[in-house]
């Protein structure tokens, strides 16, 4: 995925990345299962389990939501 900072402190993802993600699951033949949902330090944390056709599949991972005035301003997986 592609990202590019913004003023503000924003990311904005490039088309680059839509043609990534279409990519690698063309490649990989991936999914993502959320297992749970909770609040961090102000962040909405989203764990789940993605698996496919790739090394070490399944994988557990946490998408990372920053949100402000109820919108999504950032997301990381890790």
């Amino acid at each position: 995925m592609v990202l590019s900072e913004m003023k503000g402190g924003h990311t904005k993802a490039s088309p680059r990345s839509s043609d990534g993600m279409k990519e690698a699951r063309a490649k990989y033949h991936h999914s993502v299962e959320p297992t749970r949902a909770l609040e961090r330090d102000g962040d909405i944390v989203v764990s789940a389990r993605l698996s496919g056709d790739f090394p070490n599949s399944p994988l557990s991972v946490e998408h990372i939501f920053k949100l402000k005035g109820g919108k999504i301003t950032s997301m990381e997986i890790r």
